[in-house]
């Protein structure tokens, strides 16, 4: 093979051959797992699906600058219980083990309240209708519109670690002109440029649940409760400066769930994994710590 042959040879190829030797990038070797900016058209983008029973539902919004596009969901014209769904494709969640889900949102104006749930599930049997899967809901909102600034929201995601999930974002919205708009979504690990989870203690005694969180700071935190991790979680204390509360009046024998949400002043909010208490009668103290 002469020379001009070789270099030629060599230029088609080696870039083949060094992409072959190259070994496959783990889920780790990148801290992003799953971006949407929602930008592309049409909508809803590659892989999502939007399931919309009645009414107006998600879809493509051109933000003011002209540059950039929002998915929004709003204007809801029937029934109150008319709902929303917009749901991701599947995430692998394998090797990651504390994934973080992230969004910037915004709230639009006019009257009413709307409810607004953040669900994962890992059911992903392909003869289920994606919408009747069991789903869990990570953050559940009541939202009074007053026409909010954007804010970013990060959830743990560390409960379906090692699992392929598929996220949703559901709205059930009043009857009127209000909306919910969600840009720049992902999942990703936890890493340090991302705001820490607060730590969150909880001790069962008889009739009663403390909580605890570390040090006061200027976040405003709101503790939530439900009756199972996968339920609604319902605001039963907003904190402004405190590091701690107590739940009473509460059933011996019956497990309770709590999450910690935190409003930070630089507009995150962050929202700590489900943690389970069961008061008890007695002075023994049962003791369970967020990871």
């Amino acid at each position: 093979m002469g020379r001009l042959n070789l270099f030629a040879w060599l230029t088609k190829f080696l870039p083949l051959l060094l992409l072959l030797g190259m070994p496959a990038l783990a889920a780790t070797d990148s801290p992003v797992l799953l971006r949407e900016k929602f930008d592309a058209r049409p909508f809803p983008p590659k892989g999502w699906e939007v399931y919309t029973p009645a009414g107006n539902g998600w879809h493509s919004y051109q933000r003011p600058n002209g540059k950039h596009r929002s998915a929004v969901v709003g204007k809801v014209t029937q029934s109150y219980d008319a709902q929303s769904w917009l749901i991701s494709p599947i995430v692998d969640l394998s090797d990651n083990p504390d994934p973080l889900l992230i969004f910037f949102e915004k709230f639009g104006y006019l009257s009413g309240y709307h409810h607004l749930e953040v669900m994962v599930t890992a059911d992903l049997d392909p003869y289920t209708p994606k919408e009747a899967a069991q789903w869990e809901t990570v953050q559940s909102l009541t939202v009074q519109s007053r026409g909010f600034a954007w804010r970013r929201r990060i959830l743990s995601l560390k409960r379906y670690a090692g699992q392929q999930v598929r996220i949703a974002l559901v709205a059930r919205i009043e009857p009127g002109g209000s909306y919910w708009q969600v840009d720049d979504l992902m999942i990703r690990n936890s890493t340090a440029d991302l705001p820490g989870m607060p730590e969150v203690r909880v001790s069962g005694k008889d009739g009663r649940v403390d909580l605890s969180w570390g040090t006061a700071t200027s976040s405003v935190d709101v503790v939530c409760r439900a009756a199972r991790p996968d339920g609604r979680f319902y605001p039963i204390f907003r904190s402004h400066g405190q590091n701690g509360y107590t739940d009473r009046n509460l059933h011996n024998g019956i497990t309770y769930w709590y999450r910690l949400s935190r409003e930070t002043p630089e507009g995150d909010v962050l929202v700590t994994p489900p943690i389970a208490v069961t008061p008890a009668e007695g002075a023994v103290e049962h003791l369970a710590v967020s990871e």
